[in-house]
């Protein structure tokens, strides 16, 4: 009875290996079949032996997939000496099971750095019980044709091995997998729920970002007021949370991904704030691992009808993260900032001189000349900007304006119309445009030689990727601005777009 017991534990366990191998062998083709290769540096083979060793070709590029587990039975000396020529790897690498392996030094990168193509594998350092070196990888670059997706890179249950991934090129990768080890880099928190909280507690680097929907557990995310550093996209959907203030303590988002959602609140009924720490942190900063000058988005959807950002939150975002919105069903919460001089926009005769936040359509009428130096101080607008029926020559009081931000998506960010003897017009210390609206400059009916000579453009310094579009005889086809009797604070009113005409009724 014993010998058939021990017969089928065998057959179970060689039918383990044979689906292993099997699903090896689909890895290394389909890594094959992805990339344009030189058949003589390609190397297929399922594992690494003193046996497959030998066809490992002399190549600085070599194509396969190199796994190494319980099965290779050579040295770390053996290896490298194997792997001297090879400076890239296309395909992937797995190294796991091992009894023997103490460090990864198995390739030459005494004198460059070692780089792994994965854009169908990654990379897997697992369940290796001696490893405690693993200071070669930050001689080691994963890449893939997309920069906006990370190589699977995973370093799990290796007992002996303390990893960090501040002081070294783990440091770049976001969604890096690093658990069970004697010490782990951070958190992650791409699991959908929150299981262990008393390891979440003394946690300051989340990895993965944060992913939450309708079936996470969310009674737990207080545990999360010590993350300091988010390394990935926040993504909430459908879920009871109403903001995000358990991120008390979040100085800094990093991301990898170009063009990136960077904070995705949608579908959450109850959230009526944002909340987080990051705005009132010093030196606080979201922003890519490689490029700052990146299109990087936040999209508030379908939250709570309340749901409303403060001014330093407006500030942060917005000028000095220069994030855009792709949805924006938001609202200025109505509340001070001792931080700023805070004005409400009625006339500019009113307004006061000193005001660095004007708060609602900036309007400069006509007889509106002799107060124009009251903007002179005026950082962030949060409103609109219409310059009409002046005798300005050139628009050069503005000159400390960085960032307009517009929560009426029905108008136009800005329109500089029927200044007759306006030649020049240039906003160039502005970094930022936002609104969930049309991104739309309305120029027309100004002197002739406005933008006559050069494309339109009124903030050549602009940080974002986000394109403005400007309209009006000034700079291409007239349209059509009709005036009512309306008060200058009714610009709420009609925005009607064709593509023949453009009607705003104020």
């Amino acid at each position: 009875m014993y010998s058939c017991i021990s017969l089928l534990k065998y057959l179970f366990c060689m039918s383990i290996l044979s689906n292993c191998m099997a699903d090896r062998a689909n890895d290394v083709q389909k890594a094959l079949s992805y990339y344009k290769i030189n058949e003589t540096c390609v190397f297929n083979e399922t594992e690494i032996n003193s046996k497959t060793i030998k066809k490992f070709p002399k190549c600085d590029r070599v194509y396969g997939i190199i796994f190494i587990d319980s099965n290779t039975d050579l040295t770390v000396f053996q290896l490298k000496e194997a792997f001297k020529y090879m400076k890239s790897l296309v395909g992937g690498l797995m190294i796991e099971d091992t009894t023997n392996l103490t460090n990864l030094n198995i390739f030459a990168t005494e004198n460059s750095s070692f780089w792994i193509a994965c854009a169908t594998y990654g990379v897997f350092i697992r369940n290796n019980t001696q490893l405690v070196d693993y200071s070669i990888l930050d001689k080691i670059h994963l890449y893939k044709p997309s920069k906006r997706e990370e190589c699977e890179y995973r370093i799990e249950n290796n007992p002996k091995l303390d990893v960090s991934c501040e002081d070294n090129n783990l440091y770049t990768y976001t969604y890096l997998q690093v658990t069970g080890n004697l010490r782990d880099c951070g958190c992650q928190g791409t699991i959908r729920n929150v299981s262990s909280p008393e390891h979440y507690e003394t946690c300051n680097t989340l990895y993965g970002g944060l992913q939450l929907n309708s079936t996470s557990n969310i009674s737990n995310l207080p545990m999360l007021r010590n993350v300091i550093t988010m390394k990935g996209l926040i993504n909430i959907e459908n879920t009871s949370i109403q903001d995000l203030s358990f991120f008390q303590s979040l100085t800094t988002i990093k991301y990898r991904n170009v063009e990136s959602v960077v904070i995705n609140l949608r579908n959450n009924s109850q959230m009526t704030r944002l909340g987080m720490g990051l705005p009132n942190q010093e030196f606080s900063d979201i922003s890519s691992v490689y490029n700052g000058q990146e299109y990087t988005l936040v999209n508030f959807e379908n939250l709570h009808g309340d749901f409303c950002l403060t001014i330093s939150e407006v500030i942060f975002y917005f000028w000095f993260c220069t994030l855009s919105v792709k949805n924006f069903h938001a609202k200025l919460c109505d509340e001070q900032d001792p931080k700023h001089v805070i004005c409400h926009f009625e006339s500019l005769k009113s307004l006061p001189n000193n005001c660095d936040v004007i708060i609602g359509n900036l309007i400069i009428d006509a007889g509106d000349e002799e107060f124009i130096s009251k903007v002179k101080a005026t950082k962030y607008l949060i409103g609109t900007l219409i310059i009409r029926n002046t005798n300005l020559k050139k628009i050069d009081t503005l000159s400390e304006l960085l960032l307009i931000c517009s929560f009426n998506d029905a108008v136009p960010l800005v329109q500089i119309h029927s200044n007759k003897q306006m030649k020049k017009a240039n906003l160039g210390r502005v970094i930022n445009l936002v609104t969930g609206g049309e991104r739309i400059a309305i120029i027309q009916d100004n002197h002739p030689d406005l933008f006559k000579s050069r494309e339109c453009d009124l903030f050549p310094y602009l940080y974002t990727f986000v394109n403005l579009t400007y309209i009006g005889g000034n700079c291409g086809e007239r349209v059509n601005i009709t005036f009512s009797i309306a008060t200058p604070l009714s610009i709420i009113s009609a925005f009607i777009l064709s593509s023949l005409a453009y009607a705003i009724n104020f």
